[in-house]
């Protein structure tokens, strides 16, 4: 059986979707995949432009904390890349297990996300 890796197609189109719509506060700006196996970590992406390059800590964790909550509790692992300098790998990695909340809850002006 052929396998296909559909994660650069995803992120490509996540991509498109941030750069046209970063300015909404309510704009996709990440996917998380959880794996079927219970033992395996809740994966994410989070793509931001150059000039929500500031709040990338805080919307890493934010995330962590999203991601934690959907796996019941599982790790999650989130990668962090710029929309406009592409041409580097992955900018930011956070691994997070669920043993004190990172941040508090999503608040009403969170940007969303694809899960």
């Amino acid at each position: 059986m052929t396998r296909i890796d559909l994660q650069p197609l995803l992120v490509g189109q996540l991509r498109k979707l941030v750069q046209n719509s970063y300015r909404d506060p309510e704009h996709v700006n990440s996917m998380q995949i959880q794996p079927s196996q219970k033992h395996k970590a809740r994966v994410g992406f989070y793509l931001f432009p150059e000039q929500l390059r500031p709040q990338l800590k805080q919307s890493l964790e934010r995330l962590a904390n999203r991601a934690l909550d959907a796996s019941e509790g599982r790790p999650a692992v989130l990668f962090a890349r710029s929309t406009e300098r592409w041409d580097l790998p992955y900018e930011g990695v956070l691994v997070a297990n669920r043993s004190k909340p990172l941040l508090s809850k999503q608040t009403p002006n969170d940007p969303e996300e694809v899960t």
